[in-house]
């Protein structure tokens, strides 16, 4: 097997290019992961957010995001996470959603329009992803079948 004749040159410009990559992403405060928002917040520390306020507490559920003078260390331990637990936390949560939505309509996206082209995992309005819809009362197969929209 031929050696590239400029193997070490190769690798010092993979390393130099590395390095001002990662310099780059070093000066990022907010990343996109599907439809949620990891944001650089103080200290190190990040928050994963979805639309209106709200941010993702360590026991998985949304709470508003509190004015600054109302944040305490409770609620500062719930919802700050280090960048690498906020990237691993967005990304678990939007791919879990795009399974259960990928089993509600099939496809496993949902755009509409809300997110810039970028799924959003809402089932049908109608039967929660269940195929199953009630209208005044009456318990009814509904439109989608079970397949979203």
């Amino acid at each position: 097997m031929a050696k590239c004749p400029n193997c070490e040159k190769c690798i010092a410009d993979l390393r130099s290019e590395n390095a001002r990559l990662r310099e780059r992403l070093s000066m990022a405060r907010e990343f996109a992961v599907g439809r949620l928002h990891v944001v650089w917040r103080a200290d190190g520390m990040w928050s994963v957010g979805a639309a209106g306020r709200m941010v993702l507490s360590r026991d998985g559920r949304f709470e508003y995001e509190l004015h600054p003078s109302d944040r305490d260390e409770a609620f500062l331990a719930r919802t700050r996470y280090t960048l690498d637990e906020a990237l691993d936390v967005a990304l678990a949560l939007v791919e879990r959603e795009a399974k259960e939505c990928k089993a509600c309509c099939g496809s496993g996206v949902r755009d509409d329009g809300r997110w810039g082209g970028i799924a959003d995992t809402t089932p049908c309005s109608e039967c929660n992803g269940t195929g199953v819809a009630e209208t005044d009362g009456a318990v009814e197969k509904c439109e989608c079948g079970g397949k979203g929209a």
